[in-house]
């Protein structure tokens, strides 16, 4: 998932506070996932039901909404989703989890886990009358039943990289888990029982949290140079009309540590260069930031 256009409405709070550490020491390397029988490339959180008790949490909320409504085929996916199955998505939907896993002989496979509201005076989820109108279509009982081709479609492209089948386990409570993969779904282990997945669920699971993500290294161009950045964490909390931004990057080296103080000393400066062009309450707010 993509960090949202919008990162500087956050910026632009009154009440925020931004914390970036950068580990001092050189921190040992993640094990290869050739070594290891299943490993969790990326990590997405976000909690759409906590973002509906604060002001920063509501702005960001009604920017995902907008985006998913002005992407075509996944505006498509939602109107299929409702018509057909009475999600009521996204609106009824709590949290999203997105899940990158890799697997031996460079085998990769995609979740993501959708948890429903419940239906308002009856113990049945949405989720569930989702999985009852696909085992009518299917006419089975499977506890794995094939995603519908015409929702299949509609899902984003990234998702369904390297795909060769597309889906849907029988959920837990209220949670409807897509996998993309391509390998065969009988040869998945449980991805929830792996340790860096439950770690990472977590450390998202905190009061207040309103989105968290782990990313894995990632090369990038900037200016000509090619540059890797570090694994790391990021998350955005709100409470009592404070907003919290941190970010960690795990550096391997010293040389690596000194680059990502440059790289936010850098960040700060156009910042606060970028304030003074500003109107006059804009300016203050982004300039309290630069400063912190």
């Amino acid at each position: 998932m993509k960090i949202f256009p919008s990162f500087l409405l956050f910026l632009a709070s009154p009440f925020l506070c931004l914390a970036a550490e950068t580990p001092t020491d050189v921190l040992p390397q993640p094990a290869s996932s050739e070594s290891a029988p299943l490993a969790l490339e990326g990590f997405d959180y976000f909690n759409l039901s906590a973002m509906k008790s604060g002001p920063v949490g509501q702005a960001f909320r009604e920017h995902i909404f907008s985006d998913l409504e002005n992407e075509p085929n996944t505006a498509k996916l939602l109107r299929l989703l409702n018509e057909k199955y009475s999600l009521g998505v996204p609106e009824s939907v709590e949290r999203v989890i997105v899940s990158k896993f890799s697997a031996k002989g460079n085998a990769v496979f995609n979740t993501a886990e959708f948890e429903f509201c419940k239906k308002t005076g009856t113990s049945s989820s949405l989720a569930e009358s989702f999985f009852d109108a696909l085992r009518k279509q299917a006419n089975s009982n499977a506890q794995v039943v094939p995603f519908p081709k015409n929702l299949t479609e509609n899902l984003p492209r990234a998702f369904l990289e390297n795909v060769k089948t597309v889906q849907v386990p029988q959920p837990d409570s209220d949670t409807v888990t897509v996998i993309a993969t391509a390998i065969p779904y009988s040869d998945i282990p449980d991805f929830r029982k792996t340790e860096a997945y439950t770690k990472a669920l977590a450390d998202a699971a905190q009061p207040n949290l309103l989105i968290y993500r782990r990313f894995p290294r990632r090369e990038a161009k900037i200016a000509g140079f090619a540059l890797s950045f570090p694994p790391g964490e990021f998350s955005v909390t709100e409470e009592n009309g404070r907003t919290r931004i941190f970010v960690d990057f795990r550096c391997r080296e010293e040389q690596e540590a000194v680059f990502m103080e440059h790289f936010f000393l850098r960040f700060k400066l156009s910042l606060l260069e970028a304030a003074e062009k500003q109107p006059e309450n804009v300016r203050e707010q982004l300039l309290s930031v630069g400063s912190a």
